[in-house]
């Protein structure tokens, strides 16, 4: 480093810790989305059932012979 006139590298350690708590951060919000994104599939497919359920019944009851 003297030879080449270069500065003492600093230590970078903090910055390589800070990088890897990110990185298990991030991996813990890939999975948190993954679950939510299930979640919602599933509610989604609740809604379409009761959707289909409400038609059904309007269906019957604006039959005059009460089906």
């Amino acid at each position: 480093e003297k030879v080449a006139g270069l500065p003492k590298p600093a230590n970078l350690n903090p910055v390589l810790d800070s990088l890897k708590e990110l990185e298990e951060y991030a991996w813990e919000l890939e999975e948190n989305i993954e679950e939510l994104s299930k979640d919602v599939a599933v509610v989604k497919k609740e809604n379409e059932l009761q959707n289909i359920l409400i038609e059904e019944v309007k269906a019957l009851n604006s039959n005059p012979l009460g089906g």
